[in-house]
């Protein structure tokens, strides 16, 4: 569905290659930016994929092999993006390890990729002439999504949905899972292989679980959903681009 009016303009990249990943990360990208500001009227934001080529080399097998020549097409897809005056990116890949093993200065930092990434972009972005405080602008409205370990972390938490699609056999211990992970949400993050321990779930529910998503439940974690909020909330500029999505009260309405 084309957005009505759109006000901000984002390209989501996933290393996921599911036939719901783009769908699942922008549904959960909504998630988010409601919680952001619940005013944000998700109607007046375009998302589109990535294209063939620049979604190919994001797919885990593909995204660290440095010789790929569709890298140089992503970096190039990315800038292109950031240089719109609305245009944000949003990147969603997984940590690969638990929250405990994280660098706590930089912790969306998981992989050495992301630098290499940004790194070129910003020389795409210099190619073309544009200052450096420009460029730094632009860059700020390149956002991360970084579950750890990985993407199923979140949508786990969802526990009361995942409950609706699981098996619920005593031997599974399914139940007995997500009525832990229910009480406590920071355990999800801590595991090293979440879809292996809800197997009877899986990743088959992935675009379902984020129905209903227990944003400020799974935020108060302080774990790996928070760091991404958190950068979303320092982010000046995606906030002003919120605020653009929605009508701000007239001041006799606020007077009323």
């Amino acid at each position: 569905m084309v957005a009505a009016d759109p006000k901000l303009f984002v390209l989501v990249l996933t290393e996921d290659n599911g036939r719901d990943a783009f769908a699942t990360v922008q549904a959960l990208t909504k998630k988010l930016l409601v919680y952001l500001e619940p005013r944000c009227d998700t109607h007046r934001i375009a998302f589109t994929p990535a294209n063939d080529e620049a979604r190919d080399v994001l797919v885990a097998n593909q995204y660290t092999n440095r010789r790929d020549p569709r890298r140089r097409r992503l970096y190039e897809v990315i800038a292109a993006q950031l240089r719109l005056g609305d245009g944000f990116v949003v990147h969603h890949f997984d940590a690969d390890r638990t929250w405990k093993q994280r660098d706590p200065d930089a912790p969306l930092d998981a992989k050495p990729i992301q630098r290499d990434i940004l790194d070129h972009v910003r020389a795409v972005l210099r190619h073309n002439e544009i200052e450096e405080t420009d460029i730094d602008a632009m860059l700020s409205r390149y956002v991360r999504l970084v579950p750890y370990p990985e993407i199923e972390a979140w949508l786990y938490q969802n526990t009361e949905h995942a409950l609706a699609r699981a098996c619920r056999r005593l031997q599974c211990g399914c139940t007995a899972r997500l009525e832990a992970w229910a009480a406590d949400r920071g355990l999800l993050d801590e595991l090293s292989n979440p879809p292996a321990a809800l197997p009877c779930v899986g990743k088959r529910h992935n675009l379902a679980l984020v129905q209903a998503f227990p944003t400020a439940a799974v935020y108060a974690a302080g774990k790996s959903l928070a760091a991404a909020v958190d950068a979303m909330f320092a982010c000046d500029a995606l906030l002003h681009a919120i605020e653009r999505t929605y009508q701000p009260p007239t001041s006799e309405a606020t007077s009323a």
